[in-house]
Parts: C-alpha cells; sequence; structure tokens
C-alpha cells in the first residue's frame, strides 16, 4: 500500500486499539473509587468480556472484513471504538461498565483481522 495517511491512520488505529482496552486496567483503581467499591480488585472481573469479545470476536470481523471490505469494516472500527468508549465515560455501575467494555471489546476486534491486511496488501515483501 503506497497511500501514506492511510498507513498512518492504520497505525494508529493499530495503537488505539490495544490503548483503549488497557484504559481500565491502568484507571480501575479510580473507578472503583467513584463507584463505592473499597478494592479495585474487585472490579476487575467486570473487564473479563472485553477481551474475551477482542478475541472471539475477530473471527467475524475478518469475515466480514472479506464480505464487506476492509475500508468499511474500518469505519464501523473508528466509529464503534469511539461510541464504545464514550459510553464507557458515562457508566455509574460495575454492571454498566461491563456491558460497554464488552461493547468495546467487540469493536477492537475488528483491527487485527483487517486492519494488518489492509497494511501488508500489495506489498512485494510483507514480513
Amino acid at each position: 500500500m503506497n497511500n501514506r495517511p492511510t498507513r498512518l491512520l492504520l497505525n494508529a488505529g493499530h495503537a488505539l486499539d490495544h490503548l483503549f482496552l488497557l484504559i481500565f486496567a491502568t484507571a480501575v483503581t479510580s473507578i472503583a473509587a467513584d463507584f463505592g467499591i473499597a478494592r479495585w480488585e474487585d472490579l476487575m472481573p467486570y473487564s473479563v468480556a472485553a477481551f474475551f469479545f477482542f478475541g472471539v470476536g475477530s473471527l467475524p470481523a475478518g469475515r466480514m472484513g472479506d464480505h464487506w471490505g476492509r475500508r468499511p469494516m474500518m469505519v464501523v472500527f473508528f466509529v464503534g471504538m469511539g461510541l464504545a468508549s464514550l459510553l464507557v465515560s458515562i457508566t455509574t455501575s460495575p454492571l454498566q461498565i461491563a456491558l460497554a467494555l464488552a461493547l468495546l471489546g467487540c469493536f477492537a476486534s475488528i483491527y487485527h483481522p483487517v486492519g494488518i491486511p489492509m497494511l501488508v496488501q500489495g506489498v512485494a515483501r510483507p514480513g
């Protein structure tokens, strides 16, 4: 791929993909305090669904990328990550944050099976 702006956007998407999933792990002590939970460790199980869907969701995401096209799926990725992140930011309970993080994991699962192939398509030596 010779389109430099697209390459830069895809690389930024990869960074955001991993960053957004780890924000909760970094901020969990503050979030627990805001939710009135004494031990931040008690809040960690609520993030499991995010990582589950991040892994499992890559299978249908790759299929949809092949079926609908990679560019439209990357639009779904960026819009979905943004909206799911906003949803996470307005949660007020552990159950709400678990559901919002699960949605975030679903959208985060799109990047690897769709964005990485976009980066290497048409490259003579992708390794």
